[in-house]
């Protein structure tokens, strides 16, 4: 009985398994059928996590092809060779870029393709390549891990500055300036009520000289009076001099007086 039971398992198995290559030859026949492919190159200096054989291409979110071979770059391998099939008619130029990307949360990758600009010339085979070469973009996350990195040294650079700032002598000098700065702060409030007169004294003091001000204005104007009077007989004294002798003479008597 339990050999029976075996010999069906195993049948079971087997017919499973035949099921599954229909069903997966099936799928690839109607995949390529009525369907034309152009490979393309594709390198790229970042993990190709979560990208499979026969993962999707995809031009602006719409399918265009299939990832056809993943593999090192025998002349430097620290790039990732990607092979992809994409259908003929598909836009690819010199400005196309291909990109890393993954399908939400899943962490199933595909490859994003996406136009940089609307002028560019048809792609051709490079020297050294057996097809064209669509250049990469950094993906996200590449882009994401390149921030960080360049944050984490920003954050190391000031904490080495804040270290060097903290020093013995430097913390000596900062506490000795906190230490002037509170002396300087207790005089002046030692000193606010003298600095409160002096001010009060220099308000009475410009009120005294404005009033003063007032008043010399009458004894400038006699002064003014005076200087013109000394004019005056300055001149009759350079006219004649010998008033100061005779003193000043009787007008002329008219005809007939």
């Amino acid at each position: 009985m339990e050999t029976k039971f075996s010999h069906f398992i195993v049948g079971l198995f087997v017919i499973s398994l035949t099921c599954a290559l229909i069903i997966m030859g099936a799928w690839l026949f109607a995949k390529g059928k009525g369907h034309s492919y152009e490979p393309y190159l594709v390198y790229m200096n970042e993990s190709v996590s979560g990208l499979n054989l026969n993962s999707p291409v995809k031009y602006n979110g719409v399918d265009v092809g299939y990832v056809a071979e993943i593999g090192l770059d025998k002349r430097n391998p620290q790039w990732v060779r990607l092979l992809l099939h994409i259908e003929t008619g598909t836009p690819i130029n010199t400005a196309t870029r291909a990109t890393m990307m993954t399908q939400g949360l899943t962490g199933i990758g595909y490859i994003g393709l996406k136009m940089d600009s609307k002028h560019a010339t048809p792609l051709h085979t490079t020297p050294g390549d057996k097809y064209p070469v669509i250049k990469s973009a950094p993906s996200l996350f590449l882009r994401l891990d390149t921030s960080v990195s360049k944050l984490v040294q920003s954050l190391e650079t000031i904490s080495q500055s804040i270290g060097e700032l903290l020093t013995t002598q430097n913390r000596k000098a900062i506490s000795n300036t906190i230490l002037n700065f509170d002396h300087i702060t207790t005089t002046l409030a030692k000193h606010d009520a003298a600095f409160e007169r002096d001010i009060q004294s220099l308000g009475i003091l410009l009120h005294n000289s404005a009033q003063s001000s007032q008043e010399l204005t009458p004894l400038i104007s006699k002064l003014n009076d005076s200087a013109t009077s000394i004019e005056n007989l300055t001149q009759r004294l350079a006219d004649n001099p010998a008033i100061l002798l005779r003193g000043q003479q009787p007008a002329p008597l008219g005809p007939g007086e």
